[in-house]
């Protein structure tokens, strides 16, 4: 399950950082500057709503809170559906 999950989770960060022309390591980054705050936002989102992971785990990976991964996940449904993002690109998960 590790093995997946760690797989699952660099292909989302590469392709978060993509859309935002970002590398992986700003879209991991735990400042509180606004582009990274809405990489980590999209990332929770897609992880949670689009690949069922928990958001335990995501808490726990990230390295954050449940309740600041739950406000992140919501911020990342605004900004998906703001800016048509799709989770699906040119690089498979």
């Amino acid at each position: 399950m590790y093995f997946y999950l760690t797989r699952v989770n660099n292909a989302l960060t590469s392709r978060v950082a993509e859309l935002l022309a970002m590398n992986s390591e700003e879209v991991l980054d735990s400042t509180k500057d606004y582009r990274s705050v809405q990489a980590r936002s999209i990332l929770c989102y897609w992880a949670a709503r689009e690949l069922g992971i928990s958001q335990n785990q995501l808490a726990q990976t990230l390295h954050i809170t449940q309740p600041a991964i739950s406000q992140a996940v919501k911020r990342g449904a605004k900004l998906v559906k703001q800016h048509r993002y799709s989770l699906i690109g040119e690089q498979k998960l």
